[in-house]
């Protein structure tokens, strides 16, 4: 009788330490906050700032220059459904660097295969600011 209370006893502070250890693991399992980007210019538009960044990494033949069945970025109005889907921040901004999918791609054969960090960042400030045209 005596061991069968011992056993239970070890059970129980076995129970409530695997508890105790579990709650407390989840308790601290946090994302970080997403941070928005350090915009200098809350101004950023797409005719302004943004055109030409377009134009040097995405307007090339084969890619979204022109009559481009991958999506023609000639100009604001044709990209307004690959903005407002999404896809255009998940391309350039979510996506790491190396995946066959991200903007401009890695195997870009004309023009840079990875955007200059200050461009990256007026791209995110116009996101941020809700893709202003002009």
């Amino acid at each position: 009788m005596l061991q069968f209370i011992s056993q239970r006893k070890l059970m129980l502070c076995m129970v409530l330490l695997a508890g105790f250890f579990l709650l407390h693991a989840c308790s601290s399992d946090s994302q970080p906050e997403p941070t928005l980007p350090d915009c200098i210019d809350d101004n950023v538009t797409y005719d302004n700032q943004i055109k030409p960044i377009i134009t040097t990494y995405c307007d090339h033949p084969n890619c979204h220059n022109s009559g481009s069945s991958f999506g023609d970025y000639t100009s604001f109005q044709l990209m307004s459904s690959v903005i407002n889907s999404g896809l255009f921040e998940e391309r350039v901004i979510d996506l790491p660097v190396g995946n066959n999918s991200k903007m401009p791609p890695p195997y870009a054969t004309i023009g840079p295969d990875v955007m200059a960090s200050e461009d990256l960042q007026l791209v995110e400030c116009w996101i941020a600011g809700g893709y202003p045209e002009n």
